[in-house]
This record gives structure tokens, C-alpha cells and sequence, in this order.
């Protein structure tokens, strides 16, 4: 069963919900041990047959992913800075940065395919979602027509004050960023002729950052392209990048234009999602939406660029957009970005909060770049297993819908909780969790597929292990324990939906085939019956 959420709706997700706990998660106290001495000191053998099979593309090329440098203890110490932190238990975690991007890994990754520039820190918005009576950040929910210029007075990219200063017209679209071939420090060109705007500056070469390019084609207003995910040409859709270099209160226009999907909730009323780095600083003000003048339609090209396809159709986000700051650093996305990084640290804090007895944290196995596939087991132990059934809940097989780990991590504060139905759920269940099925296309800022440039979610019925491991390893777990006479009663896949509202839930049909399986039919339907009955605010 499929439970969907859309990835918008008119109240938006509340990341102050008093009630959560993970919001004034920290970094960990405590570490599982993940992996044996042994694999650490693997050393990478570009001639190892059995390296090249399991981390092959679909196109047969090899991912030569960034742990091999980390593995390999001689390379560790010139390429990587060593970071040692001491826990409350006496312990010692190590992490390390790479020594020229500052990026920060452990054994568990995040690792990434060399190819693939990843050339900044993964951005932390952790101190801006806390909880605490003192220190609450502000979440901003405003209809489309709010402006800091009142309602009665709308200002557009071509209506504004700033237009009779900055008056040079742009004749040729400007090149302003690249991923390929941007420098990882980029300086605004100073223009002698002070009828030029300053140039917005851009980036995404960061966990789950994408934008491929950004041409300037008028004085504020930029046209945007956007990645295809890894080995493909389609599934552009999930935006992540960075902002700055801007002046306050001048209204900018933006317009993605290669989008594939026909329609979209932008014209329905959602809204961008935008965050301040000083906003947050000053006022700890959140993620929140923004933006005037959206509308979703199909793009009519102008101009010839190559990075887009002949054959294909592509549809336009159009947006614009004031910033409240000057020289700030901004970040703008499709939904709330949910990285690797975010569900290392949501585990750490956890497992260092809750009882072993409780919440236990393993690797299920990697994924092609080497990244920790985490599974959780939730259950009493001190009622006998053979007295419990199975349950297994799995998320973030389609990277760009990061709804989807925030309700994961929803579930597992509240089934590890103290609250007297988890506690219920515990001593008559067994939960087998895995919170991002999907770790690569995740990192590198894909919407839909993994290294393999497949949908992951197509490859349920007879996934390979070298191309699909994580898919490959929870059939292969639940197939062990049904031969060992364990029920399984429901298996969840979390998932989000950009045109969909509210919450609904996809089961198995049971009906295909010359005789349908009626039984199948309504037992997969109970579960959402159940639901659309409990939930009255939907």
C-alpha cells in the first residue's frame, strides 16, 4: 500500500508542532556501530570485478562514487580533515570534511558519484525549526496577494520603482551560472555603467541542490533550467538552490522552463517555498511560502538552448519574488528539503533518547554509491517475537518527495514514544522501517530515480541486487521471515504528490487477472477506509 500526502495544502506542514521532540533534535550523543573494521579498511581496486558489478550505471559505466576515496586509508589523510566529538556516554564519534569543500561525511556517507560536482556543505536549517519556549521559530502561512507594499498595490518585475534607475536594456540572454562550469566561488561582475542591475548569483552544487542553469534575460528577470534526473532526459521537477547578491524590495522574476508534468497545485494557489539566512539569524523566521504572480503553463521557447529536447514538451514555472534583505543568502525549493544529512541526524538523536529496548538502528545494506541504507526495528522486546506480526513502513523512494520523510519521522517519534497506544503497537508488533529507500537520488538531487536513471518503484516484481539493492534487500528480508512462519500484515510506502490534495492512500487492486481476488480487494481498502473515517480535519 501506498500512502500519498500532497506536497502543499492551504494550512501547509506545521514544523512547530509543540508535540514533536525530533524538532530539538541535536547532533547525536551517541553512534550504533554501523560497520565492521574490516569494510573500513577496504582499500578501492579499480580492477575488482565484483566493485565494478556492483556499482554499475544502467548504461553499464561504473560509478566511481566518492567513498572509494574514503575507504582508501591512504587517501583519507591528505584528502579528508578528521573531526573527533566527545558524547555524554564517554565516547568518542569521528566524522570528516573534505579538506577543500568543507563537506562533512561518515562511514555512512554521504557519498556521491565523482561525475557529479558536489562542491558545498550541506545547508542546516536545524537551528531554525526548534521548539523551545524562548527560542520558537515563525512559520509564515499569507495568501498570494499579501505584499510588503499592501494589497492595493501590487509591484511586478516590469512595474516598479527600480526600473527608472536601472534602465540599460539586456539585448542577449547572460550566462550567470552553470553547474559544469561555474567556479565553486563566484564574484558578481562590477558593471561601469551603474544602469545595470547587480546580478543575482546562484547555486545547487550541494546535497539535493538542483539547477543546472541560469541565464540572465533582463534586468530582473532570470530563466532557469533545471537537472534531469542522473542518466535520464525527463523528471524535472524538484528545485533546491541558492540565492544571493540580491536588493531588497526590487521584485525579481523567475521562470523554470523545463518542467514536464501537464499540471500542477502552483495554479491552485501554492506558492514557493523560500528560507533567509538573515531572516532566520534576526528573526528566527523558517521555511515559508513567498512568491506573487505564479502560473503553471506550457512553455513556448524563444530562444534555441541547447539542454533542451526537440521531442519533448515542456511546461514553465513563472514566479516573482522580493527578498527582505539585502546581500543575504536565501534558498528556494518545491517542498522542504529532507537530505541524507537530516535523517543521519534524526537517527542519532533518537537512538541517543530512546531505549535499546525500543528503538534499534541497523544497515539493511548500501546502495550503489555506498551509501547506509538504514532499516529500524521498533518493538517491546520483552514480549516474545513469535507472539507479534510484522509490519513494514519504507519512504523517500522518489527523492523529490521530501513530505515523505517528514511524515516518517512522525512515525518513528511517535511509535518510540511513551504514549500508551505506541506502547500498545509495540508489545503486539513488530515495525521493520526504512526511512529513504532511496539515499543516492536523495544526495545528488534527483526528483524520481536512483544512479540506475530508473524508477525505482517500477523494479518491486524482480529487482536486481547490483542495480536496485535497497529493493533488493526488503523483498529478500520479508521473504525470510515469512519462510520463518512471521506474518507480515501491512506494508506502507510514504510517498508525496504534487497534484493531488490532502492525504490518500493507493492499495493493491487484487482485481487483475481473469478471476479477480475480491478478498484482496477490500482487505487492501480497510486500512484507507479506517483512515478517511478517524480523520476528521481532511
Amino acid at each position: 500500500m501506498r500512502i500519498g500526502q500532497s506536497i502543499w495544502s492551504r494550512e501547509d506542514f506545521n514544523l512547530n508542532n509543540p508535540s514533536s521532540s525530533l524538532l530539538l533534535s541535536a547532533k547525536s550523543n551517541s553512534l550504533l556501530k554501523l560497520r565492521s573494521n574490516n569494510e573500513l579498511n577496504r582499500s578501492f581496486n579499480k580492477n575488482n570485478d565484483e566493485s565494478e558489478e556492483d556499482n554499475s550505471s544502467s548504461n553499464g559505466n561504473i560509478i566511481n562514487s566518492s567513498k572509494n576515496l574514503f575507504v582508501n586509508l591512504q587517501l583519507r589523510s591528505r584528502i579528508y580533515e578528521e573531526h573527533q566529538l566527545a558524547t555524554s556516554y564517554g565516547t568518542i564519534k569521528k566524522s570528516y570534511s573534505f579538506r577543500s569543500t568543507k563537506i562533512s561525511i561518515d562511514d555512512s556517507g554521504p557519498f556521491w558519484p565523482m561525475a557529479f560536482p558536489m562542491k558545498y556543505p550541506t545547508p542546516s536549517f536545524l537551528p531554525f525549526t526548534r521548539n523551545q519556549k524562548n527560542n520558537r521559530s515563525k512559520e509564515y502561512y499569507h495568501s498570494q496577494d499579501s505584499h510588503f507594499l499592501g494589497n492595493n498595490s501590487q509591484q511586478t518585475f516590469d512595474n516598479q520603482p527600480a526600473m527608472f534607475k536601472y534602465t540599460d536594456v539586456i539585448k542577449h540572454p547572460i550566462l550567470v551560472y552553470d553547474m559544469d562550469k561555474s567556479p565553486r566561488q563566484q564574484i558578481p561582475k562590477l558593471h561601469e555603467n551603474e544602469q545595470m542591475c547587480p546580478p543575482l548569483i546562484f547555486e545547487s552544487r550541494f546535497e539535493g541542490g538542483n539547477l543546472r542553469q541560469v541565464k540572465r534575460v533582463g534586468q530582473f528577470e532570470y530563466e532557469l533550467i533545471l537537472r534531469p534526473d542522473l542518466y535520464t532526459r525527463r523528471h524535472t521537477q524538484w528545485y533546491y538552490f541558492r540565492v544571493q547578491n540580491m536588493i531588497a524590495n526590487i521584485t525579481y522574476r523567475f521562470r523554470i522552463i523545463n518542467l514536464v508534468k501537464k499540471t500542477s497545485l502552483y495554479n491552485e494557489g501554492m506558492q514557493i517555498l523560500l528560507f533567509s539566512d538573515v531572516a532566520g539569524k534576526k528573526e528566527l523566521r523558517g521555511w515559508h511560502r513567498a512568491g506573487h504572480h505564479i502560473n503553471y503553463a506550457e512553455y513556448k521557447q524563444r530562444t534555441y538552448n541547447p539542454l533542451l529536447e526537440r521531442d519533448i514538451n515542456y511546461y514553465e514555472l513563472d514566479f516573482q519574488l522580493e527578498f527582505t534583505h539585502s546581500g543575504d543568502t536565501c534558498y528556494i525549493a518545491h517542498c522542504y528539503p529532507y537530505t541524507f544529512t537530516d535523517l543521519k541526524d534524526d537517527l542519532d538523536y533518537l537512538a541517543s533518547i530512546r531505549s535499546r529496548d525500543v528503538f534499534q538502528r541497523d544497515i539493511l545494506c548500501e546502495s550503489q554509491a555506498g551509501n547506509s541504507c538504514f532499516i529500524i526495528t521498533v518493538t517491546d522486546e520483552s514480549v516474545p517475537i513469535s507472539e507479534k506480526k510484522f509490519v513494514f513502513i519504507t519512504a523517500r523512494i522518489h527523492p523529490g518527495e521530501t513530505n515523505s520523510s517528514y511524515m516518517m519521522r512522525g512515525v518513528l517519534e511517535f511509535i518510540t514514544s511513551d504514549d500508551k497506544i505506541a506502547q500498545k503497537l509495540r508489545s503486539q508488533l513488530v515495525f521493520k522501517i526504512v526511512p529513504m529507500l532511496n539515499p543516492d537520488g536523495v544526495i545528488i538531487g534527483n526528483y524520481r530515480c536512483s544512479l540506475t536513471g530508473k524508477d525505482m518503484n517500477r523494479n518491486f516484481r524482480h529487482p536486481r541486487k547490483q542495480t536496485f539493492p535497497t529493493i533488493y534487500h526488503v523483498k529478500e528480508l520479508m521473504q525470510s521471515l515469512q519462510k520463518e512462519q512471521h506474518e507480515i500484515i501491512a506494508f506502507c510506502d510514504l510517498h508525496g504528490h504534487s497534484r493531488k490534495s490532502n492525504v490518500f492512500a493507493y492499495g493493491c487492486d487484487g482485481c487483475d487477472g481473469p478471476q479477480p481476488d475480491m478478498r484482496n480487494f477490500l482487505s487492501a481498502r480497510i486500512l484507507p477506509f479506517l483512515m478517511s473515517r478517524t480523520v476528521t480535519n481532511q
